[in-house]
């Protein structure tokens, strides 16, 4: 609950909208500086009009003709298994559900396994909706060496899902 009060609003519904206040189809440039890779162009950044508070940074991705069609937020650093980082995730993806994503894919955590305490191969919880726009959302827990781990948030816009 911590994290989210202020990120309510984040989630506000309209056709055009992406997460963060951010819409598809906008040019991104505006966010930071642009980088060509392959067909796309990319800006990362550690702000954007509303904020995650977990947010370490962002990576917007456009097409030429398309504008904005996939945003990625990682998150600052978790204890793999402290509280926040189970609880923060759960918070997120209730909210995500709370705006009309509808999951289509879940995988359950299996970082309390022997794999994962002594052996430090872990994968967190997994999960992808779908929204009424076909935007897909992925939300996952990553594991950044055998102790940290951080949250994963990506979105892509459904002429960009289709593609990818």
């Amino acid at each position: 609950m911590r994290i989210f009060t202020l990120v309510l609003v984040l989630f506000s519904f309209h056709s055009s909208a992406a997460l963060f206040g951010v819409d598809w189809g906008e040019n991104i440039d505006k966010y930071g500086e642009l980088t060509k890779r392959d067909e796309y162009y990319k800006v990362v950044t550690n702000s954007l009009p509303e904020h995650l508070l977990i947010a370490k940074q962002y990576e917007l991705v456009q097409q030429p003709d398309s504008g904005l069609v996939k945003i990625s937020m990682t998150s600052f650093e978790y204890s793999a298994f402290g509280d926040s980082f189970q609880d923060d995730y759960v918070e997120l993806q209730g909210l995500l559900i709370n705006d009309g994503y509808q999951t289509k894919e879940f995988r359950e955590s299996e970082l309390s396994s022997y794999q994962c305490i002594f052996q430090g191969e872990c994968v967190g919880m997994l999960w992808v909706g779908v929204n009424h726009n076909d935007s897909i959302v992925t939300l996952e827990q990553r594991m950044n060496g055998r102790e940290r781990s951080f949250i994963r948030l990506e979105v892509k816009a459904n002429n960009f899902a289709s593609n990818k």
